[in-house]
C-alpha cells in the first residue's frame, strides 16, 4: 500500500487490523511513527472498539521509535510477536520508515522480502504501508518493494476544485482479478468507505434484460401518456430535457406520485435544490405529497459538494435494494459534473447509473438542462441521447402572448408515437399536455402542404 503523506495509509493499516479482529482473526500492528495512545485515541475517534479487541487479546500495537530501529534485530522480534500471537493480519506502518537507514535498493529488497517471508511462512497476511516522494513517478519509496509483494495498492489524493479528494487504485494483484482504475474513497465516522467505479456482481456487469413492451406504466402527466403510446415501459429510462423553468423537475415529482399510487416506492435524488424546496414547490402547485409524508416517496440531496459522482452509483444501488424502490429520478444530471470531469467521462457515469438501474428492475427518469431556449435541433447538449429509451424535449416557443412551454416526445423504445410538438401548462395541479399541436408547427404544417411541387 502505497501514497504520499495524508492518503490514508495509516489508517487502512489500523482499520486491515481492526476488521479481522471483528471477524476472529488476530492481527499485530507494528507502527514506527505513531504511539500506540495516539492509535487508541484515533480509533475511538472513529467509533471503533479497538481498546475492546486489544483487551480481549484480538489485537496487538507495537510501536518502535523510528531512532529505535535495528533492521536485523527487529526482524527477528517481529518473528516472535507474530508467532507467539498466532496473528493471521500483520500490518506494517511502514516499511520505508523501518528501512530508512537502508542504503541501495538491492538491500532495501532484500530485507522487504524478509519482512514478507515473516508473514508468509506463517501463513498470515501482510499489509505494508510505503511512503511514495512528493512528486516522485515511483510506487514505492525505493522503487523495489512491489517487485516482492503479491499485491499493491496505490492512495492518492488529488485537488479538485477548492478541496483534495482521495482515491484507492488496485494496482497490482496476483493470480486475483480485480476491478480496474482508481475508486473514490473518503475518510469520516466508521472508517474507510471505497466506492468503486463499477460493481464486482456479475449481473451488475451484464447488459440490462430487454424491456417488456406488454407493461405500461403510467407518467403522471396527464395527456402524456397518450402520446407516448400508452404510458412508460417497466425498467426503461427516460430523459427529460427541457429549458430553464419549464417543469422538468415538476414533472419528476408526479412521475414518483403517480408510481406511489401504483405501491411503487420511489426516490427523488435531488442535485441541486434541497428536499424543503422541491416539495414547496409542489405544494405551492397543489401537487399532492402524502407519498413523501408517509415514506413511500423519499427526496434525498445529493449534490457534488456532499456527494462525489463516483459515490452516487453506490448510493443508489444501497437504498434501492434496503427500502426496494422502483423507480427514480434523478435531477438533474447536467449537475453531476466535476470541473474536472470530461463530457465522456460525464456520459460513461450516466451509462453505468442508467445500466445499473435497470438491472436493479427500476423504471427511471433522468432530468437535463438545455442551453437552448426555443430550439429543438439540439435535443441534448452532451450526447445523452442514446442512453435513453425515452426522450421528451420541453421548449418555448414565442406567441402572441409571449412564450408557450411546449412538449415533443421525440423518441420512445418500443413505442408508436407521433413527433407533433403539443403544448404544455404548467400550473395548479402540476404539468399538464395540451391537446392539439402548437401554433408554430401548426404554421409549419400549413407551409408544407401550400409549397407548390416543382415540375
Amino acid at each position: 500500500m502505497a501514497g504520499v503523506a495524508g492518503t490514508g495509509k495509516t489508517l487502512l493499516s489500523m482499520e486491515f487490523v481492526y476488521r479481522g479482529a471483528k471477524a476472529g482473526e488476530r492481527g499485530v500492528l507494528f507502527s514506527f511513527e505513531e504511539t500506540e495512545a495516539r492509535l487508541r485515541a484515533t480509533a475511538r475517534n472513529l467509533g471503533w472498539d479497538l481498546d475492546g479487541e486489544i483487551a480481549r487479546g484480538m489485537v496487538e500495537i507495537v510501536f518502535i521509535p523510528q531512532p529505535e530501529i535495528l533492521v536485523e534485530q527487529h526482524l527477528l522480534m517481529m518473528r516472535e510477536v507474530v508467532d507467539r500471537m498466532k496473528a493471521r493480519r500483520v500490518a506494517v506502518d511502514s516499511i520505508s520508515v523501518f528501512l530508512h537507514k537502508i542504503k541501495g535498493p538491492q538491500l532495501a529488497r532484500e530485507k522487504t522480502f524478509q519482512l514478507a517471508s515473516v508473514v508468509q511462512n506463517t501463513g498470515a497476511v501482510g499489509f505494508f504501508a510505503t511512503d511514495i516522494p512528493y512528486g516522485s513517478h515511483l510506487i514505492s519509496r525505493f522503487g523495489v518493494e512491489e517487485t516482492v509483494v503479491d499485491g499493491v495498492i496505490l492512495l492518492t489524493s488529488t485537488q479538485e476544485g477548492l478541496e483534495r479528494q482521495r482515491y484507492l487504485e488496485v494496482y497490482k494483484l496476483r493470480n486475483t482479478a480485480h476491478l480496474k482504475g482508481r475508486h473514490s474513497m473518503s475518510i469520516g465516522r466508521g472508517g474507510i468507505a471505497i466506492f468503486p467505479r463499477y460493481d464486482v456482481d456479475d449481473r451488475f456487469g451484464q447488459p440490462a434484460p430487454p424491456l417488456d413492451t406488454a407493461v405500461r406504466l403510467p407518467s403522471g402527466v396527464p395527456g402524456l401518456d397518450e402520446i407516448m403510446g400508452g404510458g412508460l415501459l417497466a425498467r426503461s429510462v427516460t430523459l427529460v430535457s427541457g429549458s430553464a423553468g419549464i417543469g422538468k423537475s415538476t414533472i419528476g415529482f408526479q412521475f414518483l406520485a403517480a408510481g406511489a399510487a401504483h405501491d411503487e416506492r420511489g426516490l427523488y435524488v435531488a442535485l441541486e435544490e434541497g428536499p424543503e424546496q422541491i416539495l414547496e414547490t409542489a405544494r405551492a402547485l397543489e401537487l399532492d405529497d402524502t407519498a413523501v409524508e408517509e415514506g413511500r416517496v423519499e427526496i434525498i440531496f445529493a449534490s457534488r459538494d456532499r456527494i462525489r459522482p463516483n459515490q452516487l452509483l453506490s448510493l443508489l444501488t444501497e437504498r434501492i435494494q434496503q427500502q426496494q424502490i422502483r423507480r427514480v429520478v434523478l435531477d438533474s444530471v447536467s449537475h453531476l459534473a466535476s470541473e474536472t470531469m470530461t463530457d465522456a467521462e460525464l456520459r460513461q457515469l450516466v451509462y453505468a447509473i442508467v445500466t445499473r438501474l435497470k438491472n436493479l428492475d427500476v423504471t427511471t427518469l433522468l432530468t437535463l438542462e438545455s442551453a437552448d431556449l426555443h430550439a429543438t435541433g439540439r435535443i441534448t447538449d452532451r450526447q445523452f441521447s442514446p442512453l435513453a429509451d425515452n426522450l421528451i424535449a420541453l421548449r418555448y416557443e414565442r406567441g402572441a402572448r409571449g412564450l408557450q412551454p411546449t412538449i415533443t416526445v421525440v423518441k420512445t423504445r418500443g413505442s408508436e408515437h407521433g413527433f407533433a410538438t403539443h403544448p404544455l401548462t404548467l400550473g395548479r395541479g402540476g404539468v399538464r399536455v395540451g391537446s392539439g399541436v402548437s401554433p408554430t408547427a401548426r404554421k409549419a404544417t400549413n407551409r408544407r402542404r401550400r409549397r407548390p411541387s416543382k415540375r
